[in-house]
């Protein structure tokens, strides 16, 4: 084995729910809110950007790219207070990740922002596991468009 390259949510924590919670505390306001049902079918996996883009789409609201920004700046406060309530790794996930750390090189890859990652790297003791963190802040097009894959391979 070369190097590992890791997702960061529904791999290392299931922050899914948090980041629905955030996206709801912004949205809903809007009139731009949806189900959790709804969340999992067709906002899983979306980057922030790319998430807000799509409800809004859905709804027929105008979205610029200053509205775009306040409203993932928004999010990111909110997620922070949501998860500082709490984030539990999978069961096996610390240990596996301690245990391949020095050995090989390892890499988080994901659609979410470093700001939202490097906190909850933090609260469950891994935030010194990982040779490198690419996140949709480093690339323009979030997965599965594969920059950020070839981008943590470069730096790997």
């Amino acid at each position: 084995m070369k190097a590992v390259v890791f997702d960061f949510d529904g791999i290392i924590v299931d922050s899914e729910p948090l980041h629905y919670r955030a996206f709801q505390r912004v949205l809903e306001p809007l009139g731009a809110g949806y189900s959790w049902q709804e969340y999992v079918e067709r906002y899983l996996g979306f980057d922030d950007r790319d998430a807000f883009r799509e409800a809004f789409r859905v709804n027929c609201l105008p979205l610029d790219d200053g509205t775009l920004a306040g409203l993932i700046a928004a999010k990111a406060a909110f997620f922070h207070d949501v998860a500082a309530e709490g984030v539990v790794p999978y069961p096996g996930v610390v240990e596996l990740v301690r245990s391949l750390a020095g050995k090989v090189p390892l890499a988080i890859c994901s659609g979410a922002l470093r700001s939202d990652i490097e906190p909850v790297l933090r609260m469950i003791s891994l935030a010194d596991a990982f040779d490198c963190l690419v996140t949709a802040d480093d690339v323009a097009a979030s997965k599965p468009d594969p920059a950020s894959y070839r981008l943590a391979v470069e730096q790997l």
